[in-house]
């Protein structure tokens, strides 16, 4: 829509594909790469609020993610995720609400913003 050409085919071949902020445009996105090529079958998985307390995750394929109405909160931060690597989802679970025992606690970073 800004003039960009996007190379859907290109994309579609790509083993893995993320998109970040991803909201609104999932399914439009997913429609596209399906259109040029990608299996219906792939695996997808959108991500909103990706490590937040409120993190929700949604996996299945992509042809259920175009053919299936979801009620998302696209509004929120949205990851989009094709590729088999979405069936890694169970098996990196780490951000789950029981797991809170076993996750590192916050540390502020070590870095500063000031080069001086």
């Amino acid at each position: 829509s800004d003039g960009v050409a996007i190379d859907w085919e290109a994309i579609a071949r790509l083993d893995t594909v993320v998109l970040f902020m991803a909201g609104s445009e999932a399914v439009t996105v997913a429609d596209r790469l399906r259109s040029a090529g990608r299996a219906g079958s792939t695996g997808a998985a959108l991500i909103v609020d990706a490590s937040l307390p409120t993190q929700f995750v949604w996996t299945g394929d992509l042809a259920t993610l175009i053919a299936t109405p979801l009620d998302l909160p696209y509004q929120r931060p949205c990851l989009l995720v094709l590729g088999d690597v979405v069936g890694l989802a169970q098996e990196l679970a780490w951000f789950e609400p029981d797991a809170a025992e076993v996750r590192l606690p916050y540390r502020e970073p070590n870095w500063k913003l000031d080069p001086a």
